[in-house]
């Protein structure tokens, strides 16, 4: 995720904040990394009760 962000190309004062959107669990290691700002259950993406 790190050499993804870093090879995009931003104008100066603009900032990235990263999302990974998922349906089902997510692994405790990933939960706690810094390097994916919000975790976005498919559910609450699309309204899905």
């Amino acid at each position: 995720m790190r050499r993804k962000v870093a090879a995009l190309r931003l104008p100066l004062g603009v900032a990235v904040r990263t999302a990974l959107v998922h349906d089902g669990d997510v692994a405790p290691e990933l939960a706690e990394n810094r390097y994916v700002d919000f975790l976005v259950p498919v559910e609450r993406l699309f309204g899905i009760s």
